[in-house]
């Protein structure tokens, strides 16, 4: 109880706005509600604690504030709504602008999942390449209050059967295409640069580019990935170093490449310049799109063949996997772990091709 106290407290301290809600005693802590399903209405603007109460709740809030030792109220504390501020014209014109009411999900439970709290789902278009999906006529906002506009009708009814298929219970992880949404939206515009960079620093150590001194698979990746080197060194016109990291095809972890081989081995000056020109010449979204294929694939290169339409989703995953399908082959695979692995990375190599397939990528080949 105490600690409850002092949370409460120093949330009343700070100058956070007031919140139209009832501050119950003692609530107990939950877990914290998943990073897209935040969502809150329009809040007052700020007043002072004692602003908010009347009459015995506000004596009670200024001793208890006054000393550290006094006792809290018995009673639940409530916010009094009939001596609210005036709003200015100027607020409620702001406030018009955004007159749809958001979205408000209930309480979350420990296994992240909480209660489905809306039954209808429809997409509206509310501007050139913009379309949001209502839930129950409700906007949905994201954690960092921006409006969810999916600039793809076809995304964002992707988004809209995402919504639609939860049962009586929301789970995130089944909504894979919701998150990129979000991060599209908060993530990438704040940390660009970021995105752009790691990019870049994939390509050094490319998936495509890494091969191998074992025959057998040599000659795999000889005839696998060398059509995709060709189609992304005429596509961008740039050059391509492959790299051989094992020097001594006879030693004993021959098949392994330690940091150091890696690290020296670097792409020509030109392509990283022209790749860096092109990436920053793309929306936010395909970077979202491209980051999450890159983490999955350990390349760049498969991910923008996915952009441009010359793989599949599927194709490029099998393509990023060809070391460890051989193994697989010789060594068969362990239950509960390597099959895992596989649907783990699965999800997000799909879902992050279907995203990147579901925006108009039609303007995006480069222009030189």
């Amino acid at each position: 109880m105490h600690s409850s106290r002092l949370l409460v407290r120093s949330m009343f301290r700070s100058r956070a706005p007031a919140l139209d809600v009832v501050a119950v005693r003692a609530h107990p802590v939950r877990s914290c509600p998943p990073f897209w399903l935040v969502s809150s209405l329009p809040v007052r603007p700020h007043r002072r604690p004692t602003e908010l109460f009347s009459g015995a709740s506000a004596a009670a809030f200024s001793s208890s504030t006054a000393s550290p030792s006094a006792t809290w109220p018995s009673q639940p504390v409530r916010l009094n709504s009939s001596s609210a501020p005036a709003v200015s014209s100027e607020e409620q014109k702001e406030t018009k602008k955004d007159s749809r009411p958001a979205a408000k999900v209930g309480a979350v439970s420990r296994d992240g999942t909480t209660p489905r709290f809306y039954a209808d789902v429809k997409v509206v278009k509310t501007g050139e390449n913009k379309y949001e999906v209502l839930l129950d006529g409700r906007s949905v906002r994201t954690p960092k209050e921006n409006l969810l506009t999916i600039p793809s009708e076809g995304l964002a009814h992707a988004v809209a059967a995402e919504w639609l298929s939860q049962t009586s219970k929301l789970r995130p992880h089944l909504m894979p295409l919701m998150g990129l949404c979000t991060s599209a939206l908060d993530q990438v515009p704040e940390y660009r640069q970021l995105h752009i960079g790691s990019l870049l620093q994939f390509l050094q150590t490319d998936t495509v580019c890494i091969r191998t001194t074992q025959p057998e698979l040599a000659k795999i990746q000889k005839q696998e990935l060398d059509p995709i080197v060709r189609w992304f060194q005429d596509t961008f016109k740039v050059g391509l170093r492959l790299c051989q990291p094992f020097a001594d095809p006879y030693a004993r972890s021959h098949e392994f490449a330690s940091s150091s081989q890696l690290s020296s081995h670097e792409q020509p000056e030109n392509t990283i310049t022209r790749m860096q020109w092109y990436l920053h010449s793309l929306d936010d979204w395909s970077l979202c799109g491209l980051q999450l294929l890159s983490q999955s694939t350990k390349s760049v290169i498969l991910p923008l063949a996915v952009m441009l339409n010359r793989l599949g989703g599927d194709e490029a995953l099998r393509l990023s996997r060809l070391e460890e399908i051989f193994q697989l082959t010789k060594w068969q695979s362990i239950e509960a772990a390597h099959d895992l692995d596989e649907a783990d990375l699965s999800v997000r190599v799909l879902s992050g091709s279907t995203f990147l397939r579901l925006l108009d990528n039609t303007h995006k080949l480069p222009k030189i």
